[in-house]
């Protein structure tokens, strides 16, 4: 029989994935508001003047685009010939066959439906960044609400918050850009939600030994959310329906689990209705009553004195922009770079997060289990792992061209994968190196998670004006410099041990009795 708390680690984290979910909606659907749907024609034609043409030209594809120029240049002519060409470009027109007779076989391109919408370079930036505007915003907030109002009350109000705007985005774009950036805004608020909420289920209802487990499941919703988002809304943008289905239906799932979570979360496991006597105790076992927060000050001098405090923080600016990078801009660049239809770009663009939700339980759990290493040997060497391998996949695909589809693919998927990792490095070095005070540091993490969601998309969009793969070349050979620099930094001051701030007494907090974990308040 599967026990009540793992249930709820099991809605909890689809709920936090599903919010996760709520904040892609719009990475992706921005590729079919804005898109052309075109159909596409075979046509004969006969040109007086070919042989004109075959005679100035000497190879079959510098023929070809005499023939396109001849046909384009003509486009707008009174000729009732060339009729059919009104109102083309030469990238509507593929010469499919040239004849003996002075025919040629081409396919034209129509557009069946224009794009419903037109954002400049500097709209889109602003619609990607809300989600961070509305996150940095709301952090203080919802701390405050979580410890005077409690975690479920909190956390409901956010969900209801994240579903509505969620299903609101298709209503606010047809009133305009403000709107939408609006709606955008307060989907960012559930995103400063996760990691309070992270620290509270954990501390509550977690085992003393389950700490870990309940940490990287809930943690995993970063990978899950795109694994959500990225087919279903792929499938969605391909039906009639088109776009607007994507917003519908995750904010509809949004609100069906919240009211699972709703009548099944409680904030004390004692106040829960069908847990066990049995299994409350071992809830409960070996954990103290918890003082009030304010009686324990934290030492933030000692903490900002650190220098392996400040590893980790350095080490995050390079993951968080990274794979923020990828996350926000993966859909857009198989897309427009790799020119894959939309279905394709929903599961290509899931599996990366989906594969390095594989490894990241993997190195967790691998990481625990090496003993002939130190821990500050351990999280130098899986954060090197990490950050060196993304950073040499990235490297290896801004070299790769737009016509390698495969080889392209295959480093993108794997530069996000091997990120994995880092579960083993900084993040586990976060917790060894804070101890009771690492929700501070990881409220530090937090910030700069979002403040690379705020300036990323102006980073991308700026070096990527025309979306060419020449262009991105810029963007995965800076992300990457990102991962090199920083894991040096990383490698010299990170460690695995206990920081000098956690002593109680002069008694390191490891030789102390243990204590109830705190949750991770930002």
């Amino acid at each position: 029989m599967i026990s009540y708390r793992i249930i709820i680690l099991s809605l909890t984290t689809i709920c936090l994935s599903m919010m996760m979910a709520n904040l892609l909606t719009f990475n992706f659907c921005i590729i079919c508001m804005t898109t052309d749907n075109y159909d596409y024609m075979d046509e004969n034609l006969k040109i007086a003047k070919l042989n004109d043409l075959k005679s100035e030209n000497d190879s079959n594809q510098s023929i070809q685009h005499a023939i396109v120029l001849f046909l384009t240049n003509r486009s707008q002519s009174s000729n009732q010939q060339y009729k059919q060409l009104d109102n083309i470009s030469s990238q509507d027109i593929e010469i499919l066959s040239i004849y003996s007779n002075d025919t040629i076989f081409y396919r034209q391109r129509i557009i069946r439906k224009s794009a419903d919408y037109t954002y400049t370079s500097f709209e889109q930036s602003i619609l990607f960044a809300a989600i961070a505007i509305g996150a940095l915003l709301a952090i203080l907030p919802i701390s405050y609400s979580i410890q005077h109002y409690g975690t479920k009350k909190t956390f409901a109000i956010v969900m209801i918050i994240s579903g509505i705007s969620t299903g609101l985005c298709p209503l606010a774009a047809s009133f305009g850009v403000i709107y939408l950036i609006i709606s955008r805004i307060l989907q960012g608020i559930g995103f400063a939600s996760c990691m309070p909420l992270i620290g509270s289920v954990t501390s509550t209802w977690a085992k003393l030994t389950e700490n870990g487990l309940f940490s990287g499941a809930l943690t995993s919703f970063i990978q899950l959310g795109p694994v959500i988002t990225m087919p279903m809304s792929g499938f969605l943008c391909s039906t009639s329906q088109g776009w607007p289905m994507v917003f519908y239906v995750h904010a509809t799932i949004t609100l069906i689990f919240l009211m699972l979570w709703w009548i099944l979360y409680s904030d004390q496991p004692s106040d829960a209705r069908w847990i066990t006597a049995y299994e409350l105790n071992l809830i409960n076992d070996g954990k103290t009553v918890k003082t009030k927060q304010s009686d324990e000050k934290v030492p933030f001098q000692e903490i900002f004195q650190t220098l392996s405090v400040w590893a980790i923080w350095i080490a995050a600016v390079g993951n968080m922009y990274s794979i923020q990078m990828v996350v926000v801009f993966a859909p857009t660049y198989i897309s427009q770079v790799l020119g894959l239809p939309i279905v394709s770009v929903g599961l290509t663009a899931a599996l990366p997060t989906l594969l390095q939700f594989a490894i990241k339980m993997l190195a967790g759990t691998t990481s625990d289990k090496i003993t002939s290493l130190s821990e500050t040997a351990k999280v130098r060497l899986f954060n090197t792992i990490a950050f060196l391998g993304m950073g040499i996949f990235l490297i290896a695909l801004a070299y790769t061209p737009a016509n390698r589809t495969i080889t392209a693919l295959i480093f993108l998927i794997s530069s996000t994968t091997i990120l994995g990792f880092n579960t083993g490095g900084f993040f586990k070095s976060s917790t060894l190196v804070g101890r009771q005070y690492s929700y501070f540091i990881n409220a530090i993490v937090q910030l700069v998670m979002c403040i690379a969601m705020l300036t990323v998309p102006f980073i991308v969009t700026a070096l990527t004006p025309n979306g060419l793969s020449e262009e991105w070349y810029y963007v995965f050979i800076l992300h990457a410099s990102f991962l090199f620099i920083t894991n040096i930094v990383f490698c010299k001051f990170g460690k695995g041990t206990a920081a000098a701030f956690t002593c109680c007494n002069g008694i390191p907090i490891d030789n102390t009795t243990d204590k109830q974990l705190e949750p991770v308040f930002l």
